[in-house]
């Protein structure tokens, strides 16, 4: 066997692994991004919307049968939130609809959350809305690989004050 048909196959796996720490590192030395581009996606779908009154964060959502989490842009104000089934591109820099999941984008005004459960360590939220309940799970880092605890603590701050009035 020729030595030189290893060398594809390794230099294919040694610029994947580059790219990836790439990817991390990138991330890791960014903040805001997410965000902006959370707020690029929504006015796709609703281009009348004040996005700038909106804070965002990033959730996991469970949407099918074999318990796949499908990451979530949370768009939220203390009136009301919507929850978005997204991916991100390759490139790292552009949100986009899971295929499948075109139809699962959900407006919920804040009054009609019947209840709400948070755990202690801050890392899932459950949330009951005309009898159907739904689960968000929260990561340290987003899809961007931005650090976001400081806007998951915000948006549950926000959610438990909405459940106390």
């Amino acid at each position: 066997m020729d030595t030189s048909m290893l060398i594809y196959p390794l230099l294919v796996f040694v610029i994947g692994f580059a790219a990836m720490i790439y990817m991390k590192t990138k991330g890791r030395n960014t903040k805001g991004n997410y965000v902006v581009a959370g707020r690029q996606y929504i006015k796709k779908f609703y281009p009348n919307l004040d996005v700038q009154q909106y804070e965002i964060v990033e959730g996991k959502i469970t949407y099918s049968i074999t318990a796949v989490h499908i990451p979530v842009l949370i768009a939220y104000n203390p009136s009301e939130l919507y929850l978005f089934p997204v991916v991100r591109n390759m490139t790292g820099t552009k949100l986009s609809t899971p295929e499948g999941l075109e139809e699962h984008n959900e407006h919920i005004p804040v009054l009609s959350i019947q209840q709400i459960g948070i755990t202690e360590k801050g890392d899932k939220m459950a949330f009951v809305v005309r009898g159907k309940e739904t689960v968000i799970n929260f990561s340290k880092r987003n899809s961007f690989n931005e650090d976001q605890s400081e806007e998951v603590s915000n948006f549950l701050t926000t959610m438990a004050q909405a459940a106390d009035n």
